[in-house]
């Protein structure tokens, strides 16, 4: 908690979530969930909540992009399906 309001440190906790792999960014991030009201309070600390809140949109959008079949692979679907009823 330290390192994240640090002005210096909250640079390293950021570089961490940026190179980190899926697993330990998971566990990371769930350790930080718990700080952010209280990190908001400060400078530096908004940094990471900022960095921490971007990483659980883009998270999000991953995972519905990769749920979602892309408008190529319906196309190619459907142009199967109509040549196989053909």
């Amino acid at each position: 908690q330290t390192l994240m309001k640090d002005q210096f440190g909250n640079y390293v906790v950021q570089k961490v979530l940026q190179t980190c792999d899926d697993k330990h960014l998971e566990m990371i991030l769930s350790s930080i969930k718990v700080h952010l009201n209280e990190l908001k309070n400060y400078t530096y600390g908004k940094h990471i909540v900022a960095r921490v809140e971007k990483l659980i949109i883009t998270g999000e959008n991953r995972v519905r992009m990769a749920s979602k079949p892309c408008r190529c692979q319906q196309a190619a679907k459907c142009a199967d399906a109509d040549a196989d009823s053909s």
